[in-house]
């Protein structure tokens, strides 16, 4: 009878041995194909194409008239160590959290060497830029899709909203409110 209760204890100790030894081998699969997927990905991301925005003036071509429009300067430099190709620029007004009318920017350039900055203006509407206050769900923004040097498209998104003075004195600057690339 002790030996029945010696063998039994046994095999349900072997038997949870073995279980825990197979969930450790499978966490330890799981880990191991995660580590390689991700080895893989930094192989083809690390030379690619990285597009950044510098988008933080307004511009009213340095004059002191309330009335005039602004135009909105920003920039669009490759960072990578590739092309980019088949870019575009959209500017989407955002009001109440809601996107307007897209509006293209300038021509799409076929080309965009790494190091290479194209610098934009685009004129907004006053009433427009009262909208883009704060704090609040309006807002401009701007959009860059790419290509890299592998084929894989990538949209850069930037949203931006005006800045104004504690005495809700508007300031020629907008602040980011937003910054990341979808895919």
């Amino acid at each position: 009878m002790e030996n029945k209760r010696v063998d039994n204890f046994s095999t349900w100790v072997m038997t949870g041995s073995t279980v825990l030894m197979a969930i450790a081998a499978i966490f330890s699969y799981i880990a191991t194909n995660n580590l390689i997927n991700e080895q893989k990905r930094e192989e083809v991301t690390k030379d690619r194409a990285y597009l950044s925005i510098n988008a933080d003036t307004l511009t009213n071509n340095f004059t002191n008239d309330k009335n005039q429009q602004k135009e909105l300067a920003f920039s669009i430099k490759n960072d990578g160590v590739t092309p980019a190709q088949s870019s575009s620029v959209m500017l989407v007004p955002f009001l109440n959290g809601q996107p307007g009318n897209s509006i293209p920017i300038g021509t799409p350039q076929t080309f965009f060497a790494p190091g290479e900055a194209l610098t934009a203006y685009t004129p907004l509407p006053n009433e427009d830029i009262g909208l883009m206050r704060d704090s609040s769900q309006n807002y401009i923004e701007i959009q860059v899709q790419y290509f890299d040097y592998f084929g894989n498209k990538h949209l850069l998104i930037q949203d931006l909203q005006t800045h104004y003075t504690d005495t809700s004195t508007f300031l020629n600057a907008l602040v980011i409110k937003n910054e990341y690339e979808v895919y």
